[in-house]
């Protein structure tokens, strides 16, 4: 009856395994890394040029950084209604078919 002597303390152990595995952290021990939709929800900031791209009107100019060199946007951004002759400063989030428009910060007109 070997087996016996050793079977509760097998079991607590087990369950002590068991109800600690299960437990959760208190809301100020857990992490505190922002989920992919709180990173939408804050949205990047993005820069939109004064003219569309040389070969395509409904492409846009755009850059991530004010000192960085335009690049071609063809997708859009949803709920922005482009108007040349201004740069804007966006506040934009990713969306299933590209950016979605969640303020414009600035629009000034170009040099």
């Amino acid at each position: 009856m070997r087996s016996g002597r050793y079977a509760l303390p097998v079991a607590s152990i087990a369950l002590a395994t068991l109800v600690g595995g299960c437990s959760h952290p208190a809301p100020a021990e857990r992490a505190t890394a922002p989920t992919s939709s709180a990173v939408s929800q804050a949205g990047i900031d993005l820069w939109v040029g004064p003219r569309p791209c040389a070969d395509e009107p409904t492409c846009l100019q755009v850059k991530q950084n004010p000192d960085s060199t335009w690049e071609p946007l063809r997708e859009g951004i949803a709920g922005f209604t482009y108007q040349p002759g201004f740069v804007y400063q966006l506040k934009v989030a990713a969306a299933a078919a590209g950016w979605r428009l969640i303020a414009i910060v600035r629009r000034d007109p170009a040099d």
